[in-house]
């Protein structure tokens, strides 16, 4: 398993392989550990794939089958499903803040730009 340097770089300025790994596990047992499936809907996003499915098929045999290796988009879902989302929310808060401290958000790369994304789902009336 090579490191790319972009997971080089969140280990060294966040320690982000150490956060990610004391996150807690949701599933009481689990076939695949709760930081193989983080890493892979990471860095699914990371790299702008849209789906679980097409993030399987990458770990399959595509750009993340030597990082992450088989895992499927079941279990991805599953594991999502059943994960707290308290935890996950803290740790982007504090990556936040490390970046706010570090002032990553005040450079001149983002021109003062802050960018969020929230996603959710509108819950549907029973008529």
């Amino acid at each position: 398993m090579t490191r790319h340097r972009f997971e080089a770089y969140l280990d060294k300025v966040f320690g982000f392989s150490g956060l990610v790994s004391s996150l807690p596990e949701g599933r009481e047992f689990p076939q695949h550990s709760w930081k193989k499936v983080f890493d892979a809907v990471f860095l699914g996003a990371a790299m702008q794939i849209p789906s679980l499915l097409q993030i399987e098929a990458e770990c399959g045999d595509g750009a993340l089958a030597k990082r992450i290796g088989p895992i499927s988009d079941d279990t991805l879902g599953y594991a999502l499903q059943r994960q707290s989302p308290e935890p996950v929310f803290a740790l982007s808060c504090e990556i936040a803040r490390r970046l706010k401290r570090n002032g990553v958000l005040h450079s001149d790369w983002s021109r003062g730009l802050v960018v969020g994304a929230v996603d959710g789902i509108e819950p549907k009336n029973g008529s």
